[in-house]
């Protein structure tokens, strides 16, 4: 019950600064299970699953969405927030074969907080969509600042041209492991309805 009302509050619009800051300084506090902890995030299971294995990453530091995100300011959240989920991957072998990592924006996002759901089992990006980008995977397999920054200087490219704020999009990253070592791998933006499957 408890859960489910820190739930809610946090989908309160103007809450977005409040728990970011409750996540920076209070996050010991928060009833949930923590899968991993460092002084810039945490990452828990979600309090209302939707997926297999979901779990939520946040960076403790009040960041309202991903267009904050790709500011000078905080684009060194987006490299390390790329690194938990390394880390938890390494940790946790449910997620070594596939995952998915996605964080919504624009309409779609409903917390006024960046986090990242983290989640096996689902295929979000081989649906039809009204926008859909990919972004291949780096080719040295490295997280590197300048990366990050293609990523997230992408998505205010594509709004300026197609507005995916206002339609509600996906930063959506796949990745599944094939044979042996091989992996497939890429950044997606979706945005605008899902029209099939």
């Amino acid at each position: 019950m408890l859960k489910q009302a820190v739930l809610h509050i946090a989908k309160v619009p103007f809450m977005g600064k409040a728990i970011g800051t409750i996540f920076r300084y209070f996050w010991w506090v928060i009833p949930v299970k923590k899968v991993y902890n460092s002084k810039d995030s945490i990452a828990f299971y979600h309090p209302k699953p939707s997926y297999k294995n979901h779990i939520v990453i946040v960076p403790k530091r009040a960041i309202a969405n991903l267009q904050q995100l790709a500011s000078e300011e905080f684009q060194e959240y987006f490299v390390m927030l790329l690194r938990t989920v390394k880390k938890i991957y390494a940790a946790h072998p449910e997620y070594r074969d596939s995952f998915v990592l996605v964080a919504n924006g624009g309409k779609r996002q409903e917390v006024s907080q960046v986090h990242f759901h983290m989640f096996t089992d689902y295929d979000v990006v081989n649906a039809k969509w009204e926008f859909h980008r990919v972004i291949p995977a780096a080719e040295s397999g490295q997280i590197t600042n300048e990366y990050c920054k293609d990523i997230l200087q992408n998505i205010e490219l594509l709004n300026k041209e197609f507005s995916i704020v206002k339609k509600g999009y996906s930063l959506v990253y796949q990745y599944e492991k094939k044979t042996g070592d091989t992996a497939i791998s890429a950044f997606h933006i979706v945005a605008g309805k899902k029209l099939s499957y």
